[in-house]
């Protein structure tokens, strides 16, 4: 196993101070300070206990984390598996069937430890050869109600003018990636989230007038509106410059059983790809819970 410490070596009476938590929770353990003692407690991670009666999520060969009385984060979770488990897989909200699904690697020498892979898919080669999008889980899921839009209905071009205008760009073209109409609430209210983006998915210059955004549209206190989960809006360059990203929505599905509608984001630029698990609160605000991918 490979680590990775970005931290500056400690020198304490010519001994080599180590980061303890670090080393610990690399391999799975538990870390708790006990300050009335002064005594830090390890507990040791138990991999097949870990795994019982947790749910855990792969989607396109990335290990997203898992739920088992909380959250738990890829890192942990890949650990704890050892390639011989059986997921339920689904593509498009279909379930295919079961399937054992093999390990892959826990870093890339050039990307960091951030990648922890399974074969699920094909290989992943972002962005010339993007892994095919698909959700495995080693409990069953439900999945909630996912629409595509018409990317050219006048209503929502004209809403993406409007930021557009709103943002410095009104004379940008408009170019919508994706519509989904969704009730992530489940209260008959459907929340609309619009990716909208004028950048090719190999460029890797800035230009003015460039622009990417994702937003939803969710009706709050009986009014309509605008939530952004990502924006950016070139309307003037620097050297500092950063070159976009652009995001759209793969799935809404109950992943922890509570009844509850998590969202699976895909965050792409031209070098990478990332998976983003969230939630949406009720006034809109937007929770990140776990994250996944590999790039530069």
């Amino acid at each position: 196993m490979q680590l990775y410490a970005y931290l500056r070596k400690n020198l304490k009476d010519g001994r080599t101070m180590i980061p303890l938590r670090f080393i610990a929770e690399s391999f799975g353990a538990d870390v708790a300070w006990d300050g009335s003692s002064r005594t830090v407690r390890i507990k040791s991670f138990n991999p097949v206990e870990f795994l019982q009666n947790a749910n855990v999520i792969v989607y396109s060969n990335y290990v997203i984390g898992a739920w088992k009385n909380g959250w738990v984060d890829a890192n942990r979770v890949f650990m704890a598996l050892s390639g011989n488990e059986k997921f339920n897989v689904y593509e498009k909200q279909k379930f295919l069937g079961e399937k054992v699904i093999p390990k892959g690697y826990p870093y890339d020498e050039n990307y960091g430890p951030w990648a922890e892979q399974m074969h699920l898919v094909q290989p992943d080669s972002y962005p010339e050869n993007p892994a095919p999008p698909a959700l495995a889980t080693t409990k069953s899921v439900t999945f909630g109600k996912f629409v595509e839009q018409d990317v050219t209905m006048p209503v929502y071009v004209d809403y993406v003018r409007g930021i557009l205008a709103d943002n410095g760009l009104a004379n940008e073209n408009v170019y919508i990636n994706q519509i989904i109409r969704t009730d992530i609430d489940k209260d008959g209210e459907d929340e609309v989230f619009i990716s909208a983006s004028n950048i090719m998915e190999q460029n890797r210059k800035v230009v003015k007038g460039q622009y990417s955004f994702l937003v939803m549209r969710k009706l709050v206190g009986g009014k309509v509106q605008s939530f952004f989960i990502y924006k950016d809006f070139k309307t003037g360059i620097t050297e500092s410059s950063r070159l976009l990203n652009w995001y759209t929505l793969d799935e809404v599905v109950d992943l922890n059983g509570d009844g509850k509608m998590e969202l699976i984001f895909n965050e792409r630029y031209y070098e990478g790809t990332f998976y983003i698990l969230a939630n949406i609160q009720p006034d809109g605000t937007f929770d990140e819970i776990l994250y996944n991918g590999i790039g530069i």
